[in-house]
């Protein structure tokens, strides 16, 4: 439909706007939404920028009343084939600000059920 409508470019901005606020704002599991692998190509930089962001606050004990952790892990697991190496160490940093049992879920769960490799045991 994207390629129907002419739109491709408007999408992109349109995800990287959400992303950019994904640390402060309710997306759950929509942000799956976001994650098409042309928008995940071109939107590392904000993906890898909001998950930071996203681990500081809850390493800080500033836990939202939305389930961030579930958030980020999508995003990092989004990232983990482009980027295995950030994934792992962003993994693990999430996994340490105890994000909840949803996201340690994520991490494990990505790639088809094979364990992430922040949280093998998970």
């Amino acid at each position: 439909m994207v390629d129907e409508r002419g739109t491709a470019a408007e999408r992109i901005e349109a995800a990287r706007a959400l992303i950019r606020i994904a640390d402060r704002v309710q997306l759950d599991r929509s942000a799956n939404d976001l994650l098409y692998p042309e928008i995940v190509s071109v939107c590392q930089g904000e993906l890898s920028a909001v998950v930071d962001r996203g681990v500081a606050r809850l390493v800080a004990g500033d836990h939202p009343e939305f389930d961030l952790g579930v958030q980020l892990a999508l995003f990092i697991n989004a990232l983990a084939p482009s980027e295995p190496e950030w994934a792992g160490d962003a993994g693990h940093r999430l996994a340490a600000a105890h994000p909840g049992d949803r996201a340690l879920r994520e991490l494990a769960e990505s790639g088809g059920g094979s364990a992430h490799p922040c949280c093998p045991g998970v």
